[in-house]
């Protein structure tokens, strides 16, 4: 089949093809004749000649989407004794990242079930000083690295599987604030709904409704729990519940210019583009608010997009190797906001999805002459159509493991394989 965007996709690199060391494998981000944007973490696309205003969102399938999202939290996963852990790591237990306001969360913050008694209202806020949500990923903690900038994501999925003593009088809201915007998912008075409000400069400022929808629904009887998901990526709200999409909502802005304003929040579109690197988006607020039903919170989630970051291009002799020409400095390729990357005819850009700390077709630089000589390709940072080999299909690790104690190692581990998506 064709490539298509998103695929996992493996590949010859083309800064240095030879040998099996130069197959690589990552995801397809940018397709032939097409320009290429990577702004606060998204992909951007427009065809070849197209001014800014046709600039789109791409946005992940949901196959895909389940596949990427990257785990923040889960309740699932607490201490069974927090002052232990403590004693180990030297380090105190901080508890689960939410300010708990109603909510027993058990005498050492560690109960997996959290349980809220009454009908009066109670709350969750996320303390972003606990656990802060960005683009970090523990791929590679482990080996030696420079420091490394981390930047703040917005494009989060919250999940909790909620179980109501009396369901049809719950009101359930979480709500996101991130982009200047509030993004509300709320479950009650028969209906579910999202809503898009504008973000107050002063509080006692009216509600200024950007957008809004709603359908009908009626949770489970008592005693039935049912599962919710809060997805805001892509610029897209969506609602889940049991596994299915009932509600979507796009978060629409009018160009690029007000998405990257709304993202790094007090900032010009002068200064992101002076230091693009060095500005950090404004922080997501998390808030989830139940009223009208005592009731059980189980499975309590937070989970993030993958983030394309951007960086500047490493000249050093190992990341762009002299002998495929001089090096280039500036932005990464698709990262300068002034200057799209140009996909042309048969020319792929391929990312890793630990952008931190993946060499891939932002950071590249020319081509290996053995590339230009065989397939004519001397355009930077992109994969011509002739060094793809296929797409990836499946995985299994560790891999190989002996078939007896003392045997030679050799068998695949198909306890752990799995589809890659």
């Amino acid at each position: 089949q064709q490539p298509e965007r998103w695929d996992v996709v493996v590949f010859k690199n083309p800064t240095d093809p030879s040998g099996d060391a130069a197959n690589f494998i990552k995801r397809l981000v940018g397709l032939p004749d097409e320009q290429l944007l990577m702004l606060d973490g998204d992909v951007f696309t427009a065809p070849l000649g197209a001014d800014r205003s046709q600039f789109a969102i791409a946005r992940k399938p949901e196959h895909v989407q389940r596949a990427v999202w990257q785990r923040i939290y889960d309740s699932d996963y607490e201490p069974i004794d927090p002052t232990e852990l403590s004693k180990r790591l030297n380090l105190p237990w901080p508890g689960p990242p939410f300010e708990a306001k109603g909510f027993d969360l058990g005498e050492s913050d560690n109960r997996r079930i959290w349980t809220h008694d009454g009908n009066g209202p109670a709350a969750l806020e996320w303390r972003w000083e606990r656990l802060p949500i960005t683009d970090w990923g523990s791929y590679n903690m482990l080996r030696p690295q420079p420091p490394v900038r981390r930047y703040a994501v917005s494009d989060v999925r919250f999940c909790a599987a909620i179980d109501a003593k009396t369901p049809e009088s719950l009101v359930a809201e979480y709500t996101l604030t991130t982009r200047r915007r509030l993004m509300r998912f709320i479950v009650g008075d028969g209906k579910a709904t999202l809503r898009i409000e504008a973000q107050p400069e002063d509080p006692r400022d009216p509600v200024k409704v950007l957008a809004e929808t709603s359908v009908p629904f009626t949770p489970p009887a008592a005693g039935k729990p049912f599962a919710v998901e809060c997805w805001h990526v892509d610029q897209r709200l969506s609602l889940w519940v049991n596994d299915r999409e009932i509600v979507q909502l796009d978060d629409r802005f009018a160009s690029l210019e007000e998405r990257l304003r709304s993202s790094f929040y007090g900032r010009t579109v002068e200064d992101y583009v002076a230091q693009p690197v060095f500005q950090q988006p404004t922080p997501p607020q998390l808030s989830f608010t139940t009223k009208g039903s005592a009731l059980e919170l189980h499975r309590v989630r937070v989970d993030r997009d993958l983030y394309y970051r951007p960086e500047t291009l490493n000249t050093s002799e190992l990341a762009q190797p002299p002998q495929n020409g001089a090096a280039i400095v500036g932005p990464a390729f698709g990262t300068d906001f002034r200057n799209p990357a140009q996909l042309k005819a048969d020319q792929f850009m391929m990312c890793g999805d630990s952008s931190a700390f993946r060499r891939d077709s932002r950071l590249w630089g020319r081509p290996s002459p053995l590339v230009t000589s065989i397939f004519g390709e001397s355009e930077p940072f992109v994969v011509p159509r002739e060094l793809l080999l296929g797409k990836a299909w499946s995985v299994y690790f560790p891999a190989p493991v002996p078939a007896t104690e003392d045997g030679p190692a050799v068998m695949p581990d198909f306890g752990n394989l799995r589809f890659i998506r």
